[in-house]
């Protein structure tokens, strides 16, 4: 009886103090392992959390939908390991850890030189940690120190997804599936485990493509203009399973089920192949399935400079304002290099190699952080997000 209420207050002492500032930190609450609903990718969380119609190597996460699309251009991804101090305000040990990798094939890849529509799928493998560190045992009156134990909760996510175009150069979807599974290590001697699914699709549509958009410029027969525009639709369903349990089934808690739909529109200004500046904005609606009227709004812009340089802003906000923050960050990408080498033969573009370097091989360092929303008192005001990817 004594071990019990033992247990029983090191369960309390630990889904009030960490897991409840968690949940407040994101906008969340009603349901347990709440860090599978934490976005890890920088360059959404400097958009306000903005993920759903994300096409990168991190989309996998968040949307499977979006994998196939990534896979159409892409063979393989990996991002690097990150380790992310989580609010870093409330405590010093909270890590929450993530890496992965994709594969994929896809028709143009095998022949460059192929016409018709193209079509690719690919598979994904990521890992994420929410580490509490070393957590402190007492006895039931808080009065005695009885020893330690490691806290901490993880999820190995498997995905696949396919993507082809409907109309060449026009219309291309994407559908996906993640597979989880999850550990919890809450309260000593004791690891919780549970299975989820995410499922998700993505739309995307350039309809400039039936539209006059390429002007020469003055006095040049070798370069021109070209104006790009890009919209697309995403839809997300995520942690979908059954509750989990720590002691007594009688007692689960839900898995921290919600959905995301999402909008976003792209605009582009490129010489020849290479970009010269764009402009992206991103609209998301974060459902809690579990708690059916709790939604949180995401906006996100990012601004783009040689297809190099990009630099992000935006914000999120819940019901009855119980959830706001301002995000913002930056990113560096190689291929915006490459791109301008071969644009002004640097690089001899007639190359084979050199043509696949500069349509599929990119390196990029992207960084983000969470701001108090006009000085409010915000759990998560002051968490960075670091994050190296490579992409072939």
């Amino acid at each position: 009886m004594k071990s019990l209420r033992r247990i029983g207050f090191v369960l309390v002492l630990c889904v009030l103090v960490v897991a409840g500032v968690s949940r407040q930190a994101m906008g969340q609450s009603h349901s347990a392992v709440t860090f599978l609903r934490i976005t890890s990718s920088p360059r959404a969380n400097a958009m306000g959390g903005c993920v759903v119609n994300m096409v990168d190597a991190h989309s996998a996460r968040y949307n499977p939908g979006a994998l196939g699309l990534f896979h159409m251009d892409k063979s393989f991804s990996v991002a690097y390991p990150s380790n992310t101090k989580w609010l870093p305000d409330i405590a010093d040990d909270l890590r929450f850890k993530t890496w992965g990798l994709s594969a994929g094939v896809s028709r143009l890849l095998f022949k460059p030189e192929a016409t018709g529509l193209n079509f690719g799928i690919g598979v994904a493998y990521s890992k994420t940690t929410m580490d509490r560190g070393m957590v402190y045992l007492i006895n039931h009156t808080g009065t005695d120190t009885l020893g330690t134990f490691h806290s901490w909760d993880e999820a190995e996510m498997y995905s696949v997804g396919l993507g082809w175009d409907i109309v060449k150069d026009f219309l291309r979807v994407g559908v996906g599936y993640t597979h989880k599974r999850i550990k919890s290590r809450l309260i000593p001697e004791v690891t919780a485990e549970a299975k989820a699914d995410d499922w998700g699709f993505l739309i995307q549509a350039s309809p400039m493509t039936f539209l006059p958009h390429k002007v020469y410029l003055r006095g040049s027969d070798k370069y021109y203009a070209h104006f790009g525009l890009m919209t697309s639709f995403a839809y997300a369903e995520s942690n979908i399973g059954s509750d989990i349990s720590y002691i007594d089934a009688a007692f689960a808690d839900p898995l921290p089920k919600c959905s995301r739909s999402g909008l976003l529109l792209q605009m582009a200004l490129d010489i020849n192949e290479s970009q010269l500046v764009s402009w992206t904005i991103a609209h998301e609606i974060e459902s809690d399935l579990v708690a059916d009227d709790y939604r949180t709004f995401r906006t996100g812009y990012e601004y783009g400079l040689f297809g190099t340089l990009f630099f992000r802003t935006g914000w999120a906000t819940a019901r009855e304002g119980s959830y706001n923050v301002d995000t913002w960050g930056m990113g560096v990408s190689l291929s915006g290099i490459i791109s301008w080498l071969t644009t002004l033969e640097k690089l001899d573009s007639k190359s084979p190699f050199w043509r696949r370097v500069r349509d599929n091989l990119d390196i990029s360092y992207d960084y983000s952080k969470y701001s108090a929303y006009a000085d409010e008192d915000t759990p998560i005001a002051g968490t960075k997000f670091f994050r190296l990817s490579l992409s072939f």
